[in-house]
């Protein structure tokens, strides 16, 4: 894990960037909210957050309107989300790759 984050920080400019992406490429429909994203990744609920205001900022994805106090977001049409998806793959392949090599 800690490769993925080291070139999301030198390629996304954050450590997380590249994880909360890739899970919110594999959300269906589509729809999401800080708690599941959290969870799923095993981050704090703020690390999860920031990323979602900078998606946000971006046009990447929209808020929508709160139901019993929960704030869910939206994903919208991007190629960043499949870019997202195949660097995760990528990185995880050379990662097992790499620790094949060494056995």
């Amino acid at each position: 894990m800690e490769e993925i984050r080291e070139v999301s920080k030198r390629v996304l400019g954050n450590r997380y960037r590249l994880e909360v992406a890739a899970a919110i490429a594999e959300q269906e429909p589509g729809v999401f909210h800080v708690r599941l994203l959290a969870d799923k990744l095993r981050l704090p609920d703020n690390k999860v957050r920031d990323e979602l205001v900078k998606f946000t900022e971006a046009g990447l994805i929209q808020l929508l309107p709160k139901i019993r106090g929960q704030q869910d977001y939206r994903r919208e049409e991007s190629v960043y989300w499949a870019f997202a998806q195949e660097l995760i793959k990528e990185l995880r392949k050379k990662r097992s790759t790499t620790a094949a090599s060494r056995s």
